[in-house]
This record gives structure tokens, C-alpha cells and sequence, in this order.
């Protein structure tokens, strides 16, 4: 008896407009991904391969055909499917080594051993560290990424440059799927963080707006410790919004560094003390004051 394969992909088409014209993506294209089983999409770039995956993982919808789960069709994929995109979305304060090295130091495992391991494993697909080279330290990769050279004269082409704003808006003129590491509102995307948070979570952005995509559970760990800074980030708003100085203090108190350095008493001192210096600024918690706000500009 056959068994029903995880994902199938039926007669996907998907097009898309670019300046004027219709740019056909996907036309007619069929898959069966059975359990366990490898499949490689192998082609050049634009050719329609992250579309497809972004069909599948339920982010874009197809102009026809269909997708099935386990031999259902499932319109509502998000959550279900999921997939790494090629771009470098690793944590970028750590190095290639570093970033290998996550899992083993998550796991708890020897590091000495972990980290011997990564560069066998390192060497044998030709990766390098990378080397960074001697030169101005104001000078940024992303500040040559643009076609604009050292001395602010064009180039000659304008590239699309890394800095998000610029690809955002392409992909909402052209229609041109973007995706992006991007800052939101928590709808359920990260299941074990609370709603009406911020969070950072993948996005496609189309013509249609941006898209968050939905995580699901971080290691009970790392969620643990993103609740205990929204707590107080939740409670510094709380403070703003109704006006309350001892929603502020509550708030510092709850401070992970703060409360592992002073004892409650010695917080309330300090709070008390920065409370009374910047007083001026704070008329907007003062149910007294009457007339406009102080505003200063930064210089």
C-alpha cells in the first residue's frame, strides 16, 4: 500500500507584473516530496525556485493549481511549512565558526570537541573564515553596495543596496517577493511570547504589504529570557500610557541587570534620585501641570 506523500504540488502557476509587463515565475509545475525523501530544485537564479517554495510554505498564493498536505489540499499552510532561505540569516554578531558551533553550545555539549568538528566539517566543503581587511573602520560593506563609490559620485549602476527600506519598497511597486528579517507585532507568530509584543521574525514583503512569518515555540530558554525584558518593556509603556510613576519604578525593579545588582530599597533610592533630576522632562506624569509639554532636539 502506497503511503500518501507529505507534500504534493499540483499544476502550480504563479505570475507576476514588473514594469508593465506579466513575468511568468512558475508555469504548470508538479512535484511529489515523499516521506523521507530528498528532492533537489536545481536551476539558475530567477528561475522560479524560491517562488515555488514560498507557494508550498503557504507565504504567496499560486494563480492556479494546488498544494496538498498528506493528500489534502490546504489553503491555510503558514505554520505547517517551513523552509531556510539562502540569504545569510544566522545571527550576524557571530562568526561562521561561532554560528556553526550554536546547536553543540545550546546541546550542552564538550565545546573543544564541537568546535574541531566544525572545522572538519569546514574544510570539507571549502568554507572560510571570513578575513576582514585592514582598512578604515568607517568604511561598511553596505556603504560600497550601492553603486555609489568613495566619493559620493555614481558609479554607473544603482544597485539595490542591504539596507531593508529600499527592497521593501521594490517589492511593493514591482510585485517582486522580498524577504527580510523584520520587526513586528506578536499575532501568534513566536507561540510562546506574548501577544501585542515585538518581535523579529521573517517577512515577505509583496505588493500586497509584508507578510510575517510564523515561527512557532523558541527553546523554552531563550523564550524565557525575551519574557523577562518584554515584562519590563510592557511595564515602562504601561507607565507612559497611564501617566504612573510607580508603573516606571516597577519597571526598573524588574530589570534582570538592575535587580541581580542592588537590593529593592537601593533601586528605589536611585530611582527616586534620577526621578527628581530629569523632573522638568517628566510634566507628562505630573496630573498638575497644565499647558504644553517640554520637548528638547537632540543636537
Amino acid at each position: 500500500m502506497n503511503q500518501i506523500a507529505p507534500v504534493e504540488v499540483r499544476g502550480i502557476a504563479k505570475r507576476f507584473r514588473v514594469d508593465g509587463r506579466v513575468v511568468e515565475a512558475l508555469h504548470d509545475v508538479s512535484l511529489v516530496a515523499e516521506e523521507g525523501q530528498f528532492v533537489s530544485l536545481i536551476g539558475p537564479s530567477g528561475c522560479g525556485k524560491s517562488t515555488l517554495l514560498n507557494v508550498i510554505s503557504g507565504l504567496m498564493r499560486p494563480d492556479a493549481g494546488q498544494v496538498r498536505l498528506y493528500g489534502r489540499p490546504d489553503e491555510e499552510r503558514l505554520g505547517k511549512v517551513a523552509y531556510m532561505p539562502q540569504k545569510d540569516l544566522l545571527l550576524p554578531w557571530r562568526t561562521l565558526l561561532e554560528n556553526l558551533l550554536l546547536g553543540p553550545e545550546i546541546r550542552g555539549r564538550d565545546m573543544d570537541e564541537s568546535r574541531a568538528e566544525a572545522r572538519e566539517l569546514m574544510a570539507r566543503f571549502g568554507l572560510r573564515l571570513r578575513e576582514v581587511p585592514d582598512k578604515l573602520r568607517n568604511v561598511r560593506e553596505w556603504m560600497q553596495d550601492t553603486g555609489v563609490n568613495d566619493a559620493g559620485a555614481p558609479a554607473g549602476e544603482l544597485r539595490l543596496s542591504r539596507e531593508f527600506t529600499t527592497g521593501i519598497m521594490e517589492a511593493m511597486l514591482t510585485n517582486v517577493p522580498y524577504s527580510f528579517n523584520g520587526n513586528v507585532m506578536n499575532t501568534g507568530l513566536i507561540a510562546n511570547l506574548p501577544n501585542g509584543c515585538c518581535v523579529e521574525v521573517p517577512c515577505l514583503v509583496d505588493a500586497r504589504g509584508v507578510h510575517p512569518c510564523y515561527v512557532g515555540d523558541l527553546p523554552p530558554h531563550l523564550a524565557a529570557l525575551n519574557r523577562s525584558n518584554i515584562a519590563v518593556q510592557e511595564l515602562a509603556v504601561y507607565a507612559v500610557l497611564n501617566r504612573d510613576p510607580e508603573a516606571a519604578f516597577h519597571a526598573c525593579a524588574l530589570d534582570p541587570l538592575t535587580a541581580a545588582t542592588l537590593p529593592l530599597h537601593k533601586i528605589r533610592a536611585m530611582f527616586d534620585e534620577l526621578w527628581a533630576i530629569e523632573e522638568p522632562l517628566l510634566k507628562w506624569f505630573d496630573p498638575r501641570h497644565t499647558g504644553p509639554l517640554p520637548e528638547i532636539c537632540a543636537p
